[in-house]
């Protein structure tokens, strides 16, 4: 399923240029509020989203007396590298390169500040990744409709059209090279190791990315972080068996299931990829579970969002 583009009245982020060791070069989009924020939020996209689809996210972070650093994925949006059959990647390398660099990113902006990771879809077991490799490096993982593509946390019949989906998508971007997901309506063009390592989680429910032999499965066990999940009723994408087959493996963390319907937010927000696009009923529940909503207030008193660029539209 392709997402709507960002909207092009939005204010102006700070934008922050990144260079990986593996020059992968990109940039963080960055949302301040008027003061000293209580908290920093690094925003892992979902597959094949632009990192400036979450701009009102990231505003509404900064509304909400919070700094936001929206990062973009690997081959997307400002992305230096498009997936080809001579430029390829994994989970691997944005675990092992893509993430350290935008954490020290943020940190160099904010130092001393708690961090926390907020991944929505992909993003959140890019961000579940690189915590089982760095267990201290944030105060928390947010994860928002992200679970494991393990086809058997369907019902039948659904498990085994997903299943099929996933292996044809993986023997698709083995044969070419790539993904070309923005002509086949799901995602973007996605790189080749990227879908087989999506494929095979789908295959089996667990992380082997392709690339050297970590043992993430184990890993994962020895997060400590606190760690909360974020559901949606009625999401297909990520339906509660799926959350909960990605949350069980962090078995050394703190966790806190959060399924939201109807009742607790309106149901336009009910949605894999809109919430992101009308964000504050879900960010209200985020920010309450982790003991920073009082943060609101003293910012709505300062004033707005700041706006680096003077629009006057933040």
């Amino acid at each position: 399923m392709r997402v709507m583009e960002s909207d092009p009245d939005a204010p102006s982020p700070t934008v922050i240029p990144v260079r990986t060791p593996d020059d992968h070069r990109f940039e963080l989009r960055l949302f301040e509020p008027p003061r000293t924020p209580a908290a920093v939020f690094l925003v892992l996209p979902a597959m094949g989203v632009r990192a400036s689809y979450y701009d009102p996210l990231g505003l509404a972070l900064a509304r909400a007396g919070q700094a936001a650093v929206v990062a973009e994925l690997r081959g997307q949006g400002k992305s230096n590298l498009r997936a080809g059959r001579r430029v390829d990647w994994g989970y691997h390398e944005a675990v092992v390169f893509d993430l350290p660099a935008m954490l020290d990113a943020a940190r160099a902006r904010f130092p001393g500040h708690p961090v926390y990771l907020l991944g929505h879809s992909l993003g959140g077991h890019l961000g579940a990744l690189f915590l089982a490799l760095r267990p201290d490096a944030a105060a928390g993982l947010v994860l928002v409709a992200s679970g494991t593509t393990w086809h058997r946390n369907w019902p039948v019949p659904r498990r085994y059209t997903l299943l099929l989906q996933m292996q044809l998508g993986g023997l698709i971007a083995r044969t070419l090279g790539y993904f070309p997901g923005r002509r086949l309506g799901f995602a973007d063009r996605q790189a080749r190791r990227e879908m087989l390592d999506w494929a095979a989680l789908g295959r089996h429910g667990r992380f082997r990315p392709r690339g050297p032999d970590l043992d993430y499965e184990a890993a994962l066990a020895r997060v400590r972080c606190s760690v909360f999940s974020y559901t949606f009723e009625g999401d297909t994408y990520t339906p509660r068996a799926a959350a909960d087959h990605l949350v069980d493996k962090l078995a050394g963390a703190a966790v806190r299931r959060v399924h939201l319907g109807p009742a607790e937010v309106p149901a336009a927000c009910l949605h894999h990829f809109q919430w992101a696009r009308t964000p504050d009923p879900v960010l209200s529940h985020i920010l309450e579970n982790l003991g920073l909503s009082s943060a609101q207030h003293d910012t709505e008193r300062a004033g707005a969002v700041r706006d680096p660029d003077g629009t006057g539209l933040a």
